[in-house]
């Protein structure tokens, strides 16, 4: 990048700490966001909580990404658009 345009970039990282991390210290990370994060949403949001329950998965079921991966419900737009 030309050394003009390079200053106007800012820093290379936003979270150095985060955005540098080994993938399985970043996995860990999301992990454990995601375990804080579940229940918040599922508390908060009629329609998450809808599709999950009508899904059989609760919050407790989700205990790594995979688990995420696998067993969270997926939706299209419809519900979204239903509920509003």
């Amino acid at each position: 990048m030309p050394e003009r345009l390079a200053s106007l970039a800012g820093p290379r990282y936003l979270e150095p700490a985060i955005e540098t991390m080994s993938p399985p210290a970043l996995r860990a990370l999301q992990a454990e966001k995601l375990e804080q994060l579940l229940p918040q949403v599922l508390a908060r949001s009629p329609l998450h909580a809808q599709l999950w329950t009508a899904a059989g998965v609760t919050a407790r079921d989700i205990r790594s990404l995979d688990d995420f991966r696998h067993r969270a419900p997926s939706f299209d737009r419809q519900p979204v658009r239903d509920a509003t």
